[in-house]
């Protein structure tokens, strides 16, 4: 039984590795365009069988379990900047987690242009408390319809002195 398995084995890898070898030679006797074309193929040519690779898209159970990654991190973001004026100017907002991103983003829609202004100097101190939950991460500020600019910035933007 084992044998009848490696032979099967054996009989797709050659077969593979034949037809790879006449494409090969197809693509070397024609144009250098072609060539190069030939070339890309190999290199990123799966050895792996269509089921043994990641999904293309993401499914209803993933979605799922992103969505309750980010309720969650939003929740423990919030529950870490108690008695804080960070938490005030959160409460004044609109802002959630995207998790389904990388890096994740913290997503903030100002009502005001006085809590947008606020907000901007909070940043650092946003972003040092984003370091406890993920070691790349980003904000996206936006401001209040036409007034300001919307802004966006990363984890690693950050200096160390803050």
């Amino acid at each position: 039984m084992a044998t009848d398995t490696n032979l099967v084995i054996n009989f797709s890898f050659d077969c593979y590795y034949i037809s790879s070898i006449l494409l090969w030679r197809e693509y070397t006797h024609s144009s250098q365009a072609n060539w190069v074309k030939a070339r890309l193929l190999f290199m990123y040519k799966h050895s792996l069988t269509p089921d043994d690779l990641p999904p293309v898209k993401a499914t209803l159970l993933d979605e799922i379990l992103l969505r309750q990654l980010a309720e969650a991190i939003g929740s423990l973001f919030h529950k870490t900047s108690n008695g804080s004026t960070l938490r005030s100017l959160l409460s004044s907002c609109h802002w959630y987690f995207k998790a389904n991103t990388y890096p994740m983003t913290l997503v903030i829609f100002c009502y005001d242009i006085k809590t947008y202004w606020q907000m901007m100097n909070a940043i650092p101190d946003i972003l040092n408390k984003l370091k406890q939950f993920s070691n790349a991460a980003k904000i996206r500020l936006f401001s209040p319809l036409d007034k300001g600019v919307p802004w966006e910035v990363a984890m690693d933007e950050l200096s160390e002195d803050g």
